[in-house]
């Protein structure tokens, strides 16, 4: 009876993430209730303790399972629904879950998400990745390559029209840019590249860097991949950066 009474006193208090990792095998299939800073990216949906400075160890956060049929955000954006709480302070109420483990499978456990909230307290800029913003200047549909320093592709952005854009984290390395599939002539190789550039994130690059939204932007012209001024880039319409406004 004391051990039941001691479960019932605990879950009606406010865990932090660091409490609810240490006792989450108790509660396995029960709602709890903990705050911690909210990492989301798409329909990835993180929580870390808010005294962790480093961010660096997956076993050291938990992971948010929501409702993926809610509308984006804002209406009628490609951004997901929960995109506006990114390194914000939030409490999270949910019911544990231990068959779910990350997309990588490295996280100990899952809460299916019944209700959350922002708190008080600005977002945590600081740990925001640098994207790159890729304009496409062309009259054709282009897919752009990121490659790391090791020649290694990191990330392939598919399907950009004239006149929109795609933009994503980058690292130190290089990028491509190449035709669409049914953009390309016959002549032309389907590994045919129209364009190339290296990605810097320091040096003559940085006179470009937006500070505020920790982004570069890129426009993709014939024949080139140029970095271009932040105010330059707002003349692309760009959607709001909700996760990091």
């Amino acid at each position: 009876m004391l051990l039941l009474v001691s479960a019932c006193v605990c879950t009606a208090a406010d865990f932090s993430v660091d409490e609810a990792l240490q006792n989450y095998r108790r509660f396995t299939g029960r709602r709890i209730t903990f705050t911690g800073l909210a990492e989301v990216a798409g329909s990835d949906f993180y929580v870390w303790d808010l005294r962790d400075t480093r961010h660096k160890d997956l076993k050291r956060m938990i992971w948010v399972l929501w409702d993926m049929r809610l509308p984006n955000y804002p209406p009628g954006s490609n951004i997901a629904h929960y995109s506006y709480l990114n390194l914000r302070p939030v409490r999270i109420s949910g019911t544990v879950d231990t068959r779910f483990h990350g997309r990588w499978g490295d996280i100990p456990f899952g809460v299916i998400l019944d209700r959350v909230e922002a708190l008080p307290g600005d977002r945590e800029r600081r740990f925001l990745r640098d994207i790159g913003v890729f304009h496409n200047s062309l009259s054709k549909t282009v897919e752009v390559r990121l490659y790391s320093r090791r020649d290694s592709v990191y990330c392939y952005m598919t399907g950009i029209p004239p006149g929109e854009y795609g933009d994503t984290a980058i690292e130190e390395g290089s990028a491509s840019v190449a035709l669409q599939p049914r953009e390309r002539k016959l002549a032309l190789r389907p590994d045919t590249v129209v364009a190339r550039c290296n990605i810097s994130l320091s040096g003559a690059s940085r006179r470009y860097y937006d500070a505020r939204q920790h982004a570069y932007y890129y426009d993709i012209t014939p024949g080139k991949i140029g970095l271009v001024m932040p105010t330059e880039a707002q003349r692309w319409k760009l959607l709001p950066m909700v996760d990091r406004n």
